[in-house]
C-alpha cells in the first residue's frame, strides 16, 4: 500500500508498506519503505510516517513488523519510535 506525505499541497515524502513479505525482501529491506525529499528532512516526517505505519499495520493484525536499513543511513537509524 503506497501513501503520500503531503504538507500544505507540497509532496514530502512516499511510504510503502507491503503486509506480504516474500524472504527476499524480508532480508534486504522489511515491510515499511520511505523516502523524504531532500529539501523536507531533519523536520519529523520520516517518524510521523514510521509511526503511521506501524499503527496501520497493527490495525491490519500484524503482530511483527521488519524494518531495515543500511547501517550508514544514519537518520533512518536514529528515528525513535
Amino acid at each position: 500500500m503506497l501513501y503520500l506525505c503531503i504538507d500544505e499541497s507540497k509532496l514530502i515524502g512516499l511510504l510503502n508498506i507491503r503486509y506480504e513479505l516474500p524472504k527476499y525482501l524480508a532480508e534486504k529491506y522489511g515491510h515499511i519503505g520511505y523516502g523524504v525529499r531532500p529539501s523536507e528532512r531533519k523536520k519529523g516526517y520520516a517518524t510521523t510516517m514510521l509511526r503511521h505505519a506501524l499503527s496501520v499495520c497493527k490495525e491490519k493484525g500484524m503482530t511483527q513488523v521488519i524494518l531495515g536499513c543500511y547501517k550508514d543511513n544514519v537518520a533512518s537509524v536514529s528515528i525513535k519510535i
